[in-house]
């Protein structure tokens, strides 16, 4: 479980951090919560789907990384295996506070913090230094808050995109029967992706505007990338087949 703390100079001036191993915080993460701004980039790898937070019920958009909890086939003997890392992997173990609820006070605004139980945090010489000698950010610690910067507009673009989705009424659950080369059968369920035909039953002014306000393109971004299931059936087929060997040679 995370621990998150304020992130403050006079206290952690010689916190270091290991960037190579930021991946492992999603080591088990079978669902990615992406932004937007990020599609492209994902859907040379990842499906992007529509998912609901666990807790809230809300929305959100996400990048399928496995197929079972706790399944990420993204992450292989130790490292990650692709060429994009999303935003929520780039940003560990930095995290958005917020200042009345991490230092009591009454203003109400968004510090830094990080997860003190990160596997991150290192006392290696090649670490990375979040402050300078005289005190200052890092440029390794303003890149961080960069990031966390394009998560957080992203959050609030992202949000903007489902609920136009959700008021065109353009959502539909997506569910998906797999057979694995081994036999096992696996259904997807639980996520929401855009109904094609729905899309194409649009009157002009509502796909004029969906194009004006940039979501048209998003939306078909989206679409694309569901044929990144097929690399992701056949990377757990490759798993299957490696557990399989390896047992047949444990029995031997």
């Amino acid at each position: 479980m995370s621990q998150l703390i304020l992130l403050e100079q006079a206290h952690h001036r010689h916190l270091k951090i290991d960037p190579d191993r930021r991946p492992e915080h999603v080591a088990d993460q079978r669902l990615m919560p992406v932004v937007v701004s990020e599609f492209q980039s994902c859907a040379i790898h990842f499906p992007l789907v529509i998912t609901k937070n666990a807790d809230s019920g809300a929305f959100l958009a996400a990048a399928l990384l496995g197929f079972d909890e706790g399944e990420n086939l993204f992450w292989r003997e130790g490292r990650w295996d692709a060429l994009y890392s999303p935003l929520n992997v780039q940003r560990q173990p930095f995290f958005v506070g917020n200042r009345d609820e991490n230092m009591g006070s009454a203003v109400s605004d968004f510090v830094l913090c990080f997860d003190a139980k990160s596997p991150c945090l290192t006392e290696a010489d090649n670490g990375e230094l979040l402050f300078e000698s005289d005190g200052q950010p890092s440029a390794y610690l303003q890149q961080m808050q960069t990031t966390l910067g394009q998560l957080l507009a992203g959050e609030s673009e992202t949000a903007r995109f489902i609920d136009k989705l959700i008021e065109l009424d353009l959502l539909v659950p997506f569910s998906l029967d797999i057979t694995f080369n081994n036999g096992q059968s696996h259904r997807v369920e639980g996520i929401y992706t855009v109904g094609e035909e729905r899309l194409a039953s649009l009157a002009a002014d509502q796909v004029a505007a969906l194009h004006a306000g940039g979501y048209l393109a998003i939306i078909y971004t989206m679409l694309v990338s569901l044929g990144q299931l097929y690399p992701l059936i056949e990377r757990k087929n490759r798993m299957l087949e490696a557990a399989e060997g390896w047992f047949q040679a444990a029995e031997a």
